[in-house]
């Protein structure tokens, strides 16, 4: 398998994999996809957010990130997408105020 990661092409065994990953974590610790979240910005990250419940982009580092944004519009992108520590900061507390939120709807 391969995928593009900021301009470079990887190429791994097809068993391998963030998606391959997220999937086998999932399965081993009984967790489903619902209760993960993933922060992502480039191709080779894609197949780890599409097994995640809750997708957050701090950048948008290629055009078909940008295409599979565009396709999801429940994914979280940042307003700063693309201005690095500061998008990753919002992404966290977008994510922490969510937390938050499914907390208080259990209790």
């Amino acid at each position: 398998s391969w995928a593009m990661n900021l301009g470079c092409y990887d190429f791994y065994p097809s068993e391998s994999g963030k998606g391959n990953v997220v999937s086998y974590l999932q399965h081993k610790f009984n967790v489903e996809p619902s209760e993960c979240a993933c922060l992502f910005d480039d191709d080779n990250d894609l197949p780890m957010a599409e097994r995640c419940g809750w997708q957050l982009l701090p950048g948008l580092t290629s055009e078909s990130v940008r295409c599979a944004a565009a396709s999801h519009p429940e994914w979280y992108v940042a307003s700063k997408a693309g201005q690095g520590p500061i998008a990753v900061e919002e992404c966290l507390e977008q994510l922490l105020k969510k937390a938050s939120s499914d907390i208080c709807e259990s209790c």
